[in-house]
């Protein structure tokens, strides 16, 4: 399983201007992400599939 996330803060005005999230899962013959970004307001899911060694 994969999962990050990155905060930033304005110092000026002392709060979180943005903030945005992933999960994700990795196999060997697939991967899946779920990005959760501008403040999880917008997500993005992908999908990749190796179907063998010549075709990805």
């Amino acid at each position: 399983f994969l999962v990050g996330g990155d905060v930033t803060y304005n110092v000026q005005k002392a709060s979180i201007s943005r903030y945005n999230a992933v999960v994700g899962y990795s196999a060997l013959e697939y991967a899946v992400t779920l990005h959760g970004l501008s403040n999880l307001s917008t997500f993005h899911a992908s999908y990749y599939h190796k179907v063998n060694q010549d075709i990805q």
